[in-house]
């Protein structure tokens, strides 16, 4: 693909389709670019759905090969931003959501190192250290980006 030797799964990876969907196109004869290729609907027409990136249409598939993004992610994000059967969305749009997404999410993640007594621990080394189960670690901490936590906090 471009001239390098990939798997099918790091094509998948690289261009952000899932893993059975490459294997799946090639199964069905699919080779090179064409595994790649946006999305077609049954009736065998081209989605109609498309993403102006300033001033130039492009299909979703298109738009997220071409920036390579996960094209599942922005097919939600036009489904989200889509109003009253809109067939166009500003390329600006999605990526603002995209982005929001993304800080909201990792906002809302558990940090993976945390600090009791003024001393770093991993949640998994701090699970043995108290003898209790991982997920009772991570239903516990704080999900603010809070990193400092108490023995008291997570036996209560």
């Amino acid at each position: 693909m471009n001239g390098e030797k990939l798997s099918l799964s790091q094509i998948a990876c690289q261009y952000g389709f899932a893993v059975g969907t490459i294997y799946q196109r090639y199964r069905n004869g699919a080779r090179g670019e064409e595994l790649v290729e946006p999305l077609r609907h049954s009736a065998g027409k081209a989605n109609q759905l498309s993403v102006d990136d300033g001033g130039r249409l492009m299909s979703i598939s298109a738009y997220a090969l071409h920036y390579q993004l996960n094209e599942l992610a922005v097919r939600n994000a036009f489904c989200y931003l889509q109003k009253e059967g809109k067939m166009v969305i500003k390329a600006d749009c999605i990526r603002r959501y995209l982005e929001e997404i993304q800080e909201d999410r990792h906002a809302h993640m558990p940090s993976k190192t945390l600090v009791m007594d003024d001393q770093e621990i991993t949640r998994h080394q701090l699970a043995k250290r108290l003898g209790v189960n991982m997920k009772t670690i991570r239903d516990r901490t704080p999900r603010d980006g809070e990193r400092l936590v108490t023995k008291e906090k997570l036996l209560k």
